[in-house]
């Protein structure tokens, strides 16, 4: 089988849902990196803005300036005049506000304080009035100033314009609160936001830039796959027996959505059987971390609830972990005891009671792991097998990483492949797959694992995807069927198999099953 890469490495349009997805996942994901650098950012801000305020207080005076060489003129020709004047003396104002003589005599009698004291005049339109405002970092000097203004302008401006008379018309006051009140909190909240703004800036940026499979979709697009199912996250919680946090099939960690993707799973794998009489189905990734034991695992115990007889083989003899995620005790023989010759198949044999599913656990065999697969004995064991189970489900390393599991692509008929969603990068499952492929696998399709179940992420219970009541058939009436030949038949709820089902002998339990028939 070909696999072809489908533009992974062309542009593609912004996918506004996978980008609300990625925000809230990431969120989720560097929450508390998120909250504490919110907070610092809040008491920074809120520290600064206490630490760098300075206050000012400003005094304002409304007053009327004339000339008084006008007062000898006719009362039409002092308005003109006075109009004149006033443009004249509002736009000479600030010169002589800011002249050196009057700020020295405003700093020789309030002291170097009145040095930042800011003076200002504005005329005010069709009034003829002039609106003086002086503003300073304290409330009584900026009045004293206003004050010195008023009192020391008509000597400093009889050499620029000539005599003047002030009438006050708004006399100053005292100001009794800051033009610039405080607002550490207004800056906390300011920092807040721009650290927040920042946050969502560089999650959407990751996610522009990272190209990993969000849905079952992204399976044809990228990889000219099928999906199997997707099966949703769950939480582990403690087995009461056990005392293990375990996400088994049947255990408590399983909720309805979980345990309709694995029979969803179950009745493709049936159907794939049915059409092709394949029987031996190794699980792979591409990365380590993905959940294909886990996946292998729900699998077997899935097709073992249906009545059929399963084995289960740990064909990762580098990080054995199917005993672990059944919540077994971890056996010191595995099947690389058994390739070796220092066991056989009676003494590593695990038979899971809860389940029935019959186990071969994979051992450590670490460098030599890649002779022992290439070797003569997992061809036979799996032969064997064959006339001993109706389905043969094999853990297999991460094909990404190792070239162990293309060893054992040519002892099995199919594969699956499991992704974990929004984990591995494309070009690194690509590759993965393209290995497996390669090495002669007929791939069956591939299974998005720890499927975000939330309305964004599409794994909802009334979804597309069918983990809902209604969904591709396998609601309340059509729950086991779907090519199995066992359509609609009733559950005995005790032993969780179908009315009917025929009792299948357990793999291996001939005891003259040993090791020197593998030989």
């Amino acid at each position: 089988m070909e696999i072809t890469e489908r533009k992974v490495n062309t542009p593609e349009k912004i996918d506004i849902t996978s980008f609300v997805y990625d925000l809230s996942k990431g969120i989720r994901r560097y929450f508390v990196v998120i909250l504490a650098a919110v907070s610092l950012a809040a008491s920074l801000c809120y520290g600064m803005a206490m630490r760098s305020y300075v206050p000012r207080y400003s005094s304002s005076a409304t007053v009327i300036i004339n000339l008084k060489s006008a007062i000898n003129y006719n009362d039409s020709f002092t308005t003109f005049y006075t109009q004149s004047a006033t443009k004249q003396i509002t736009q000479t104002f600030p010169y002589i506000a800011s002249s050196g003589v009057l700020k020295n005599r405003i700093i020789n009698q309030y002291g170097a304080s009145a040095a930042d004291a800011e003076i200002s005049a504005v005329e005010m339109e069709d009034l003829n009035m002039i609106s003086l405002k002086v503003s300073a970092g304290d409330p009584q000097l900026a009045y004293n100033i206003l004050q010195s203004v008023l009192d020391n302008y008509s000597d400093i401006a009889v050499s620029v314009i000539g005599e003047t008379d002030i009438t006050v018309v708004t006399p100053a006051q005292v100001p009794t609160r800051a033009d610039n009140p405080s607002q550490p909190l207004a800056m906390a909240r300011k920092g807040v936001l721009a650290v927040l703004a920042a946050a969502v800036l560089l999650i959407l940026l990751r996610s522009y830039m990272k190209k990993t499979v969000r849905t079952e979709d992204d399976f044809r697009r990228y990889f000219s796959l099928k999906s199997l199912g997707a099966l949703p996250h769950v939480r582990p919680r403690r087995d009461k027996k056990d005392g293990e946090k375990l996400v088994r099939l049947d255990g408590a960690s399983a909720s309805y959505s979980y345990r309709e993707a694995a029979r969803i799973l179950r009745s493709r794998l049936e159907r794939d059987h049915a059409d092709t009489g394949a029987k031996v189905y190794m699980v792979s990734s591409a990365l380590a971390g993905e959940g294909k034991s886990t996946v292998s695992a729900n699998l077997a115990i899935s097709l073992a609830e249906k009545g059929y007889s399963v084995l289960l083989m740990d064909m990762d003899l580098r990080n054995s972990s199917i005993t672990e995620v059944m919540g077994l005790p971890r056996e010191e023989k595995g099947l690389t005891d058994l390739f070796s010759g220092n066991a056989s198949i009676r003494d590593i044999l695990i038979v899971d009671e809860k389940s029935g599913v019959t186990i071969l656990p994979g051992g450590n065999a670490g460098k030599r792991a890649v002779q022992m697969l290439s070797s003569s004995r997992p061809a036979q064991l799996l032969e064997m097998a064959r006339n001993e189970a109706d389905y043969i489900i094999v853990d297999t390393p991460p094909s990404g990483i190792l070239s162990d599991a293309a060893t054992i692509v040519r002892n099995v008929d199919a594969g699956i492949f499991v992704i974990r969603q929004d984990y591995a990068p494309v070009d690194r499952i690509l590759e993965g797959i393209q290995i497996l492929s390669e090495a002669g696998l007929r791939l069956v399709g591939c299974v998005l694992n720890n499927a975000d179940t939330g309305i964004v992420g599409g794994y909802g219970r009334y979804s597309r995807y069918g983990y809902g009541r209604y969904g591709y058939g396998y609601g309340r009436n059509y729950r086991y069927g779907y090519g199995s030949g066992k359509k609609n038949q009733p559950r005995d709820p005790g032993s969780g198999r179908h009315a009917g089902a025929e009792e299948k002998r357990k793999p291996f339990s001939d005891d003259e099953d040993e090791i020197d028939d593998l030989t």
